[in-house]
């Protein structure tokens, strides 16, 4: 809200409804002095007489609207007819009109021309209004719906402890030895832990609503009518400079009224919206509290506190919703960014087209500023209840994210009967009932898939959900995302570069138990340092003997060594060797790097054939990663673009 002393959003909350009244007021106005000068040009050939008899017919309508104009249609204290810059100018308008009564027939053209100007202006930002108006029932709409989720979780929540009780009733009939005793035991247990995830959902849907209430008071609603007040300002500019303009035409023509009409021009600069506004506000002050929000309400006839459930399996949904959270939060928040960076520079662009008209039209940035406003509000209000959801969890939970290495479902139809991996139910259906993790093959019902731990065997580890802190502060997901140009139908030479270095380790713990026996463990040494970046990892040296307690069956890129007393851990496969074998020679081909013209390379990644170019330079960030040049072409592992989330 650039040069203006008075917000909106702050000083008339929860007023909207008013400021839009208001601002539909002045733009309704505005069509009035354009139709005004349409008219006038009419008049303009038949002289003075019939433009005294419009004048007064306007002063009249104009007069019948100074309250609406000036401090609205309802004010909260008594209005002592104080006009405002803009009704003032009006009325200097008309009297001047009045006092000349004379024009030329070149002047009506003219001014004709000005008219079907102003009424165009003054449409499309009276669509703006409206679109401010729909938009602001929009994001009222948004937050009734949140409160509604609310008012279903804790329907759900009701329902799932009557259906806890009345399996609880089934399990005390069933004697004890019965052969419906385990089964009414079963279904107990698996009522006693939906009645806690739906407790914890209830308890989540509470956080958000509450966020939900406090943004929609705080940040969108005065965001709303801060950006009704641009309008107002932007509405209030382009009238006086119309209004000036026309006096500034009939200066022109009419030299005997010229000083008349120039001082009109002149006084046209005292319309100050800022002035006018301070006016409007002062008489539209109200008390006004915010409403207060929403706590924990038990089921009837059970006592429940407000405590989260933090039972192992509650504990694992909660897991899951933290990691789905912090994904989605690692995706909008660059989308939050860039959308904030646009709305910031149409401003600036917006306020410079204002003070210069030559430079572009105001109008359109307005109507740009206001749609890309509209698009970073529902971005931040996703945001906004995004971590609400993650502040609720990891107050209770903390970051414990379990094994953070989560299963990657997808939604799968099933023609036969196929066994949940969790609850031990069938699925089946061509709705797609269930969902696979593609890289373990873990099958579970939908219902079932956020109450699985997340340890898929398959996916790779240290990923976004595998970082303990904040997304906002995690490096993973601070890095720019950028594409990659596959390059068809050629294999080119393979760079120096990617042949010149070991691949960064995929970072998998997935491994396949080798079988025990007695016969002592493969000794061999590590061709290659490698410095550990989790504790399941051993740094090791170059040359330093190691004991293989685990080989890579399953090609995973990991194997699992001893090194010196007690030192266990994992190293990547391509960095050690065993028994008889021979290191890939780094010394054959010293200016291709290790192995680079094609030797035995048993200690070398193997590519695929598939080569990329980097479109853009990349500087790495962590020991597991690889600098790029704008340009530059690599081979593709084994697991290329397969190889993690990004």
């Amino acid at each position: 809200m650039s040069e203006s002393a008075v917000e909106f959003g702050h000083q008339l909350p929860d007023q909207l409804p008013t400021i839009a009244a208001t601002l539909s007021a002045q733009l309704a106005l505005e069509n009035d002095v354009a139709s005004f000068l349409a008219e006038r040009a009419a008049l303009e050939r038949d002289y003075a007489a019939k433009l005294q008899t419009l004048v007064r017919r306007y002063r009249d309508k104009k007069t019948k609207k100074e309250q609406e104009i000036s401090v609205g249609p309802t004010p909260t204290i008594e209005w002592k007819h104080a006009q405002s810059t803009l009704a003032t100018h009006i009325t200097d308008l008309y009297s001047t009109h009045d006092a000349t009564a004379a024009d030329h027939t070149n002047l009506a053209t003219t001014l004709d021309q000005l008219s079907n100007s102003l009424i165009t202006s003054t449409k499309a930002r009276e669509d703006l209004r409206r679109r401010h108006v729909a938009f602001a029932s929009k994001l009222l709409s948004d937050r009734e719906k949140t409160y509604s989720d609310k008012d279903k979780a804790k329907a759900k929540y009701d329902e799932l402890c009557h259906e806890l009780d009345s399996q609880r009733q089934k399990r005390e009939k069933a004697a004890s030895g019965d052969r419906h005793a385990d089964r009414a035991s079963k279904a107990f247990q698996s009522a006693e832990m939906d009645m806690w995830n739906g407790k914890n959902s209830y308890l989540i849907q509470i956080a958000v609503s509450n966020r939900a209430k406090e943004r929609f008071y705080r940040n969108d609603l005065p965001a709303v009518q801060n950006s009704l007040q641009s309008l107002w300002t932007l509405s209030t500019r382009r009238f006086a400079e119309s209004a000036a303009q026309a006096q500034s035409t009939v200066a022109a023509h009419h030299e005997s009224v010229a000083k008349k009409h120039r001082d009109l021009e002149a006084r046209a600069a005292q319309v100050d919206p800022t002035q006018d506004q301070t006016l409007f506000a002062e008489h539209n002050q109200q008390r006004w509290q915010e409403p207060s929000g929403w706590s924990f309400e038990p089921c009837v006839g059970f006592f429940d506190t407000s405590d989260m459930l933090t039972e192992p399996s509650a504990v694992t949904f909660l897991q899951n919703r933290l990691m789905r959270c912090r994904n989605r939060i690692a995706e909008l928040e660059p989308m939050v960014e860039a959308k904030a960076k646009e709305v910031d520079g149409l401003q600036n662009l917006r306020d410079a087209y204002s003070k210069q008209h030559n430079l572009g039209n105001p109008d359109e940035v307005e109507d740009n500023l206001f749609e890309a406003t509209r698009t970073l509000s529902a971005l931040e209000i996703e945001l906004h209840d995004l971590e609400a959801e993650v502040e609720t969890i990891v107050a209770d939970i903390g970051d414990d994210q379990g094994q953070a290495r989560p299963h990657l479902f997808k939604p799968a139809s099933f023609g036969i009967p196929t066994t949940c991996h969790f609850c031990g139910d069938k699925i089946w259906g061509l709705s797609k009932q269930g969902s696979v993790c593609k890289p373990c093959g873990y099958t579970v019902h939908q219902k079932c898939e956020m109450k699985v731990p997340a340890e898929c065997k398959a996916a790779p580890g240290g990923g976004i959900a595998a970082s303990s802190g904040s997304p906002r502060n995690s490096a993973s997901l601070s890095r720019p995302k950028r594409s990659s140009a596959i390059i068809a139908d050629g294999k080119p030479e393979r760079s120096s570069r990617t042949r010149g270095v070991p691949p960064p380790p995929s970072r998998s713990s997935a491994q396949a138990a080798t079988d025990e026996s007695s016969e002592p463990s493969p000794a061999g040494r590590a061709i290659f340092a490698f410095h550990a970046s989790s504790p399941f990892e051993l740094s090791v040296a170059e040359g330093e003997r190691v004991e293989l307690l685990e080989d890579d069956v399953d090609g995973s890129g990991w194997i699992k060594v001893r090194a010196g007393v007690g030192k266990e851990g994992l190293v990547p496969t391509s960095y050690c060797e065993f028994g008889d074998a021979v290191p890939g020679a780094p010394t054959t081909n010293q200016d291709t790097g290790i192995n680079g013209g094609g030797g035995s390379g048993a200690a070398l990644p193997q590519g695929c054939g598939q080569f990329v170019k980097a479109m853009y330079d990349y500087a790495a960030q962590g020991e597991d990663e690889h600098s790029l040049a704008t340009g530059e072409q690599a081979e593709l592992t084994a697991v290329g673009m397969n190889y993690a989330d990004g």
